[in-house]
Parts: C-alpha cells; structure tokens; sequence
C-alpha cells in the first residue's frame, strides 16, 4: 500500500505543481502530455500491483477493495492539501 499511495500520489501531485493558480482555474486537461503521461504511469503502477508476473518480479501484493480504496483516498489527498495552500498564499499577495 506504501509503494502505491507513494508513486501515485506523486503522479497527482504533479498536477497541482503545474501553475501556482488553481486547478480549477487552469483545469486538469491543460497540458495534454502530462495527462497521456500520469494516465499511462498509473497503468503501468496498477500493473505492478495487479498482475502475477510483475507482483513476482517487485515483490508487492494483492490489494483488497477496501486497501485500494485507502491507496486512491491518500493518493488524491495532495490536491486539497495544495488547493488550500494555494488560496492561502493567494490572500497574503493580497494583502
């Protein structure tokens, strides 16, 4: 579950560093090679995890429904996190 919610929420993470203006302001599908980019390293993260001859080769797991579900929550936790720092630091420019 480490090495999932570490290499995915780094994947997420780099979305949120694209711009110091807000993902809502920007949008996510701003730049189309980071998109192809993220999606495909998160197949090639799932596959690890998933599929027999790559969870022999990296040593990991099967993750249950619930132990996945856990990896996508704290994987998507940076977005919040970033968004709040953003309009933080937005006020104090402001001000």
């Amino acid at each position: 579950m480490c090495f999932g919610v570490l290499s995915l929420s780094q994947l997420i993470h780099s979305f949120n560093m694209r711009s110091s203006h807000s993902l809502t302001e920007i949008g996510i599908l701003g730049n189309k090679k980071l998109l192809f980019s993220a999606l495909f390293c998160i197949f090639l993260q799932c596959s690890v995890m998933t599929l027999p001859t790559l969870q022999n080769i990296f040593h990991t797991t099967t993750l249950s429904a619930m132990q996945w579900g856990m990896v996508i929550v704290l994987s998507l936790l940076p977005i919040p996190l970033v968004e709040l720092e953003k309009h933080l630091c937005r006020g104090k420019r402001n001000d």
